[in-house]
């Protein structure tokens, strides 16, 4: 049994979107994949291992021996450069969530866990890799993609937790127009 002598605590870090390490995008929503591997790296080399969100609701902080528990979180998903499957159906280190699964399958004792907040009803899912970046098909395939990338994100425990559908911003928004 564990017994704390406080409430346990835990860091949980956030990220939004991810983009190659080059080129332009606004430094509080995109993360260059390059950064994001360093920063992966230097929460492991400074004994980090990730727990799950759920598990930090219930409690459970069970990390290995020697190491400290971190949760990382994704907000706005899903978008290409989050999580991508490749043709095989596994994710891509393109994007942040692949990255994230590469780094775990090569550090074990890292782990894998993401919260994931999703918001469906604002955005078309990237289905196509042109190398660079990802782009949405002209047909209805990207909905497909967009399912099998959720699966992926569920079986692999990043869970999705909701966002708000067409992601609206509450505090301008009048009680009365909040609704299912």
């Amino acid at each position: 049994a564990t017994s704390y002598s406080q409430d346990p605590m835990l860091p949980i870090i956030m990220y939004h979107r991810f983009k190659p390490d080059y080129g332009v995008g606004d430094p509080l929503i995109f993360t260059q994949l390059g950064d994001f591997q360093k920063q992966l790296q230097r929460l492991y080399d400074n004994g980090f291992s990730l727990v799950s969100l759920e598990d930090w609701i219930r409690g459970d902080l069970t990390v290995p021996d020697g190491r400290r528990p971190v949760a990382i979180s994704m907000d706005d998903l899903f978008f290409a450069d989050q999580i991508f499957l490749d043709q095989d159906g596994n994710p891509s280190p393109k994007s942040g969530l692949g990255l994230l699964w590469k780094f775990s399958q090569e550090h074990p004792d890292f782990g894998f866990a993401a919260a994931i907040s999703y918001n469906m009803g604002d955005k078309l899912y990237g289905n196509i890799d042109l190398g660079d970046r990802f782009i949405v098909s002209d047909d209805d395939s990207w909905k497909d993609a967009l399912s099998r990338a959720i699966a992926w994100c569920v079986e692999h425990n990043a869970m999705p937790y909701n966002h708000l559908y067409l992601h609206p911003l509450l505090t301008k928004t009048a009680p009365a127009d909040i609704q299912y």
